[in-house]
C-alpha cells in the first residue's frame, strides 16, 4: 500500500479546499463520475446542479469541516470530507472520479488524512464509518490498516415497534443489538 501511496503522489496533490462556489464548479463533475460508477443510492437529488450545490452550501456551514481536494495539476479529481471530533477525526465521505482510481488517489487522500491526524495532538483515532458487510469500501480499508471495532450504543425502541423488529425480521434486530 506504501508504494500505491507513493505512486500517486507522484501524479496527483492533496490539499484543502477553501472556497465553495470552488468546489461546487469543480466537484460536480467529480461527484457524477463517481455516482456513475457507483450507482451511489444516497442523496439522489445531488445528481442535478442546484442539488449538488445546495449540498455544498450545507457541508461548508458545518463547524471545523475540512475538505481536501485531489488535484491532478490544477484539475480537481477526487474530495474527502472529514471532521475532528474530541479526539477523533471522522473520516465522512470521499469520491473520485473513476480516472484517478487507476492512480490509486483514494489511498493518497485516506493516506493524507491519516497523516493530519497522527500529526494532531489531541487525536487519537480515525472514524471510517460503520461496516457494511459488503466486498469492496469494507477491504479498501480493512487493507490500510483499519480495525473494526465495536462500541456500545443507546437503542431505544417503542415496544411495538421492538416486537415487530425482533419477530418479524430476526436478522435486522440482531444487527441493531450489535450481535
Amino acid at each position: 500500500r506504501r508504494r500505491q501511496v507513493k505512486l500517486a503522489s507522484k501524479h496527483f496533490s492533496v490539499k484543502p479546499i477553501k472556497d465553495v462556489n470552488e468546489f461546487k464548479v469543480h466537484a460536480y463533475p467529480v461527484y457524477l463520475s463517481f455516482d456513475e460508477r457507483t450507482h451511489y443510492k444516497t442523496g439522489a437529488w445531488r445528481r442535478q446542479v442546484s442539488g449538488f450545490a445546495r449540498w455544498a452550501d450545507a457541508v461548508f456551514k458545518i463547524p471545523k469541516i475540512v475538505l481536501f481536494g485531489g488535484y491532478e495539476g490544477a484539475k480537481l479529481r477526487g474530495v474527502c470530507v472529514f471532521m475532528c471530533v474530541e479526539d477523533t477525526v471522522i473520516y465522512a465521505t470521499s469520491f473520485c472520479d473513476t480516472e484517478s482510481l487507476q492512480g490509486h488517489l483514494p489511498d493518497l487522500m485516506l493516506h493524507s488524512v491519516r497523516e493530519m491526524a497522527a500529526h494532531h495532538p489531541f487525536v487519537s483515532q480515525v472514524y471510517a464509518g460503520m461496516c457494511i458487510g459488503e466486498r469492496g469500501l469494507d477491504d479498501f480499508y480493512a487493507l490500510r490498516g483499519c480495525t473494526l471495532v465495536k462500541k456500545p450504543a443507546v437503542l431505544h425502541l417503542s415496544p411495538l415497534a421492538n416486537g415487530l423488529l425482533r419477530f418479524g425480521m430476526p436478522k435486522l434486530y440482531a444487527k441493531l443489538l450489535g450481535r
